[in-house]
């Protein structure tokens, strides 16, 4: 049987060309990883909210299935 991956190219993973020291980077090159996780955290209690208003919403459908 044909390898299915003869027609996929090879890469050769290089090192980067130049390396960049974390301390020399000023503060408003990257956000801070505090501000990240908080818009993660905020993010993620976005769509447990959303998901508990549809579990909310299919509960109700159900019951009006069920009771019809």
């Amino acid at each position: 049987m044909d390898d299915p991956f003869q027609s996929v190219p090879r890469v050769e993973l290089q090192p980067p060309q130049s390396s960049v020291d974390i301390d020399e980077q000023s503060s408003h090159d990257a956000p801070s990883a505090t501000a990240i996780e908080s818009k993660v955290a905020r993010g993620f209690d976005k769509v447990m909210q959303d998901m508990n208003k549809f579990i909310t919403y299919a509960n109700g459908l159900s019951r009006e299935i069920i009771t019809r």
